[in-house]
């Protein structure tokens, strides 16, 4: 389908976001909302004199020629407007349309080296149709008071007939008449006798960017009597009555009773060929370097409207650029009705055969695809921002017909693509290998073709690499340093939108941590304070998601040069990316200039750092119990304060306080975190190495792609590495696994309990009053100290509660349930600060809504799921395989630097999901402390909700508490961030994985489609291997064999009542985990072999396999059968493969490479 057609007919949910709107004065509007409504406002009482005057008393400038100055023989009629007008006036008593093709007529002279024409026109203005319905006794009739979409059919059908028979003013009609004539003198037209007009709709509202009417008014071609152009004229202003207008103004929430509508007259051109042209091609707008131009047979209006397919031209900018052309059959073109304008097609066309050989041939030659591509560049360059514009050739005419003109409104203004240095330059000066594109259509098939071209000079030429050109052709807004953004691992730990409070405590956080991690280290204060501005850009904040900027932690990896144990490679492994550095030009690129610009160490410095280094290593546990002892003073201290009692000076002072003593203490984690990079990197190379057979062929540098078969063996072997390296690591009794295995405890203890054997399913049956129970006061949390006592006497009110709701049912002695609620507020009173999305501060956690643990508890009662002791059998007996498998291969000196090896790995591993578990401690006291000042801003007043807060950063609540805010009206920014917030949560299209911007990073966010043109990841090879039909791939976690049903959930709410099915999702967090009891297996889109669900599966020997390819998400739906080989990282659906095994076998030869399930 046509790019042209694709935009007009677009929905919210369709990938091709293309919005057109008026061309404002002001770029910002224009650009981003749109003319204000204010801009389409009038005073109904003034129109009538002001407006009047206004037109008839502007006059032309002196630049307009004598010639084309038309003289009113009553200017006090005057209802015309003209290019020469002011914007404002064309905006206001003309239409976006009018406005749209003034500016178009003042600036098209200006576009160089181009020959190229606006066909004369005039504009009816809204006064005129004003003045029509008060001479008519109408201007009553077109208020309906309708507030739905019913009547909308009979009224528009009795205006219809009022308006059709009600005449134009003598004095209308004469100067209409005398303007149409004065066109006719100075027509260039190729018409022998009067030429033929276009009349054309142009309502106040249209290409407006808040409420486009694209499509919805009507336009009539190929009007040449007055009675046609008038006929034609009361059709357009009906037309802003029609009852698809109306009822999409009832949506809206538009007024119905102040409709007004200009209407355009244009000479008509009759064209060869027409179409439309893009400054910026739709599907790849971050191009510096290409136009798109449409063209068609005949009239252009076929392409609008999707009744014709056009040929496509890829056009390289500037008067000689090279040409991709893709060109279709065109049996078909839409010329003038012969039969009469009021013929089988009302809008003055009518379908006609093309022959051959011109149906096959290109519409538009590679000299006027030139021209046209220059043009709307030209035009881009003109107005300040990317547009698209209608255009006609006339036979064999050689100028251009311009016809329309409108702004791509939701792309960056002109500017954003200028190029600021050499590099560009450069770029676009390479020579790209000729090649032409023609698409044949069989059928109901379309075929492509490719033809290299026989004339070396031939202007048709491959433009694919220029669009593929991430680097060399991406826009420059601001500068021209490349950010690599990725969101690996941290997308765990912040999914989805995040609040500008937790944002800003995450990234101050990873700012004093790593400043601090190295000055332990030894690294000079100089290198760190010339790097400053990297330790501040750890993180990003794109369109309310959290990302690394990955560049800058390659700059901080070479503050600490530590041979291999600081391998970049390591760290991407540890941070889970699924594309390094290595392999990419242009990162490759940009990586040496990271390494060119980083300090030069001299050799006592490096030595210096070796052995600070391998001190931590010696010392790390001494360094992880010191950290300990230190959280526990914090945590337990913290943990126990109400917050919501104590004065917003108090809490600051707290924060303050305890939040810099923290932070700068947080070296161990990081340290450790350093280690594990070294230790894990190391240990995957050794096994890679030494245990694991090779069968890919090994990768010579320089050489062809491989096979698809090689390919295929290398993610095998890759597979193979990952899965004995999991065996190997499992088994450590992390404390991230503990909250699970405590709630299978009660479960387990619940379920068997003796004193009352019914207490398992009285548990189950009675949720929401053991909920209410135990559920605390708001802001407050359950102390130790009370529980035993606060457990006895809920248990009494809960038992009394159901003796008068359930009178005579049996019920449980008061103290079993008196120790089932206590040993759930046990849990609470260990567990209480996790949460799902733990480390976001605006999550509620388990102390203010307990009933995930009720759930959870409920469900292993359900399942019988609460046997501990056969997970740990479980992790023992694959850890045991694991390390027979080692010592079978491996004998002497290499075994024992192995086993070296592994203890370390095992020990900085759990030492990290052990102080992971810390910093979810320490955000849950966060949470409580913001809280806290919420709570006093709203009692102040300040804040509508104590939830607002979380739409401030940490510097604007401190600095609003010491006197120093820029900004005391916190309501107003926390609605502003609110609305802003709300847009990117319903934004169906989240910024890619990993991207790339180039200059001025803040100036990509207004356009989530431009990020998407971004995606470094969407043309890259799989990691996991070619795709095989019916087989998904990832890296496996936890190894195991599994066959069943799926659930496939989207967010944790669509869990409950687990029993034993295949859990599907996206990505999970740690608030997950006490789900994984319930399921038979675990397959995760996201994730690496460090993520917090790959550590805890394994912990829990659940069969796993995360970072999944190939549409995981999309291709399993809820109750569909698979059957998962986790230590091989493979899904089978077995729906799929047996789909295809019976093609097979009714002779339709699909098979797959791997189906022995």
């Amino acid at each position: 389908m046509a790019l042209t057609k694709m935009i007009k007919d677009k929905k919210a949910s369709d990938t091709i976001v293309i919005q057109r709107g008026d061309i404002s004065g002001t770029l910002n509007d224009s650009l981003r909302r749109g003319l204000t409504a204010a801009s389409y406002k009038n005073s109904a009482g003034s129109l009538d004199l002001v407006a009047r005057n206004t037109l008839a008393n502007t006059v032309a400038p002196s630049a307009v020629p004598e010639k084309q100055r038309f003289k009113f023989l009553n200017p006090e009629q005057n209802h015309f407007l003209f290019a020469w007008h002011p914007a404002q006036l064309l905006i206001q008593y003309g239409g976006g349309k009018a406005k749209n093709m003034a500016t178009l007529t003042n600036l098209v002279s200006k576009v160089p080296g181009v020959r190229a024409t606006v066909p004369a026109w005039f504009c009816v203005s809204t006064e005129a149709f004003k003045a029509f319905l008060i001479e008519n006794h109408l201007d009553s009739q077109i208020a309906p008071h309708i507030s739905t979409s019913e009547g909308l059919e009979a009224f528009h059908a009795s205006l219809t007939q009022k308006i059709m028979a009600a005449p134009l003013s003598a004095a209308m009609t004469q100067e209409l008449t005398a303007l149409v004539q004065f066109l006719s003198a100075n027509s260039t037209s190729s018409y022998n006798r009067q030429p033929y007009f276009a009349v054309r709709s142009s309502g106040a509202d249209e290409d407006s960017v808040s409420h486009s009417f694209a499509g919805q008014f009507d336009s009539f071609l190929y009007r040449q009597t007055m009675d046609e152009i008038i006929t034609a004229l009361k059709k357009c202003w009906l037309s802003a009555f029609a009852p698809r207008v109306m009822s999409h103004r009832l949506t809206c929430g538009l007024p119905i009773n102040n409709v007004r509508m200009g209407v355009v007259v244009q000479i008509m051109v009759d064209s060869e060929c027409a179409g439309v042209a893009f400054s910026r091609h739709p599907l790849n707008p971050i191009s510096a370097n290409v136009s798109l131009v449409e063209a068609v047979w005949g009239q252009g209006e076929a392409l609008v409207s999707g009744a014709a397919e056009p040929d496509s031209f890829e056009v390289e900018r500037g008067l000689d650029g090279k040409v991709k052309e893709t060109l279709v059959p065109k049996p078909k073109m839409w010329v003038r009705n012969t039969g009469g304008a009021d013929g089988a097609d009302a809008t003055g066309l009518v379908a006609v055969d093309v022959p051959e050989p011109k149906a096959s041939a290109a519409a538009l030659t590679n000299s006027r695809a030139r021209t046209v591509g220059a043009t709307v560049a030209g035009l881009e360059s003109l107005i300040g921002t990317p547009v698209d514009f209608e255009w006609a050739y006339q036979d064999s005419d050689p100028m251009l017909y311009c016809l329309q003109v409108r702004p791509i409104v939701n792309l960056p203004p002109a500017s954003f693509f200028i190029a600021t240095d050499s590099l560009r330059s450069e770029a676009s000066s390479e020579t790209v290998n000729d090649s032409r594109t023609s698409i044949e259509s069989a059928s109901s098939s379309t075929k492509v073709k490719e033809v290299k071209s026989k004339n070396k000079s031939s202007d048709l030429v491959d433009l694919s690499t220029i669009a593929d050109r991430a680097m060399d052709a991406l826009a420059a807004p601001q500068g021209m340093n490349i950010t690599l953004w990725d969101n690996s691992n941290i997308v765990e730990s912040y999914s989805g939108v995040t609040t500008p409070l937790t944002f800003s405590f995450a990234s101050y956080n990873y700012r004093i941590v790593y400043e601090t991690m190295l000055t332990f280290l030894g690294t000079p204060t100089k290198y760190i304070q010339e790097n400053d501005d990297a330790f501040i850009n750890l993180l990003g904040y794109i369109r309310g998601n959290v990302y690394y900027n990955l560049m800058n932690w390659y700059r901080l990896l070479l503050l600490a040069p530590l041979g291999k144990f600081s391998d970049p490679k390591h760290m991407e492994t540890m941070m889970g990316v699924k594309q390094g550095q290595e392999g990419n030009a242009d990162m490759e690129r940009e990586f040496k200039k990271i390494l060119d610009a980083r300090p030069k160490f001299n050799a006592w410095h490096r030595t210096s750092l070796l052995l600070k280094y391998i001190s931590a290593y010696r010392n790390i546990d001494r360094i992880v119990n010191n950290f300990f002892i230190n959280f526990d003073a914090f945590y337990s201290t913290g943990r126990e304060m109400n917050f919501a009692n104590m004065s917003l000076e108090q809490i600051s002072t707290y924060y303050k306080r305890n939040a810099s003593t923290l932070l700068r203490d947080w070296k161990a984690p990081v340290i450790n975190d350093l280690l594990v990079m070294g230790f894990f990197g190391t240990l995957k190379s050794f096994i890679a190495k030494h245990l694991v057979e090779q069968k890919a062929a090994p990768t010579v540098p320089g050489a062809a792609a491989p096979s698809a078969a090689d390919a295929a063996a290398a993610a095998a072997d890759a597979a193979a590495v990952d899965s004995l390296q999991n065996d190997l690591l499992c088994g450590e009794d992390v404390e991230s696994a503990k909250p699970t295995k405590m709630l299978m405890d009660i479960a387990k203890s619940i379920d068997n309990t003796i004193e009352y054997r019914e207490l398992g399913s009285w548990f189950s049956n009675h949720k929401d009053e053991i909920l209410k129970a135990i559920k605390p006061e708001k802001n407050q949390w359950i102390l130790r100290s009370t529980i035993l006592k606060l457990s006895f006497v809920k248990a009494r009110e809960l038992l009394n509660g159901l003796n008068e709701t359930e009178p005579g049912k049996p019920q449980p002695p008061v103290q079993v349930v008196a120790d089932v609620l206590a040993m759930i507020l046990e849990f609470l009173d260990s567990y209480g600060f996790r949460c799902i999305n733990e480390l976001k501060l605006e999550e509620k956690d388990l102390n203010d809504d307990p009933a995930f643990v009720i759930d959870a508890v409920s469900g292993y009662i359900r399942t019988r799921a609460y046997e501990v002791e056969d997970l740990d059998k479980r992790e023992q007996m694959i850890r045991a395989a694991a390390e027979a498998l080692v010592h079978q291969k491996l004998k002497g000196t290499q075994l024992m630097i192995f086993m070296w090896l592994l203890r370390n790995t095992r020990r900085v591993v759990k030492h990290r999901e052990n102080l992971r578990f810390a910093r979810s401690k320490v955000f849950g006291v966060m949470r409580r402390i913001f809280r806290g000042m919420g709570h006093q801003l709203v009692k102040l007043g300040d804040l509508e909700n104590e939830q607002d807060v979380f739409y401030l950063t940490t510097e604007e609540l401190l600095s609003y508490v010491d006197g120093r805010a820029v900004s005391r009206d916190l309501k107003a920014l926390t609605k502003l961030r609110k609305t802003e917030f709300d847009g990117y949560v319903a934004d169906s299209n989240a910024p890619p994985e990993r991207f790339v911007t180039r200059g001025a990073a803040g100036v990509y966010m207004w356009y989530p489609h431009i990020l998407a043109d971004l995606d470094l990841l969407k043309d890259a090879e799989d990691s996991n291997g070619p795709p095989e039909p019916g087989i998904l791939k990832g890296v496996s976690c936890c190894p195991g064999v599994v066959e069943g049903v799926v659930r496939v959930v989207k967010d944790i709410s669509e869990t409950r009542d687990l029993d034993g099915e295949i859990l599907v999702t996206a990505r999970t967090d740690p608030g997950w985990v006490p789900l994984y009891p319930m399921c038979s297996g675990l397959l995760i889109e996201r994730g690496s072999l460090l993520s917090h669900s790959a550590v805890v599966a394994r912990e829990l020997g659940l069969p796993t396999i995360v970072g999944i390819s190939g549409g995981l998400m999309k291709r399993l739906k809820t109750g569909m059968r698979v059957k998962m080989d986790a230590g091989k990282g493979k899904v089978y659906i077995l729906d799929e493969l047996e789909a295809l095994e019976k093609e097979a076998a009714n002779g339709g030869g699909v098979t797959t490479q791997d189906t022995t399930v």
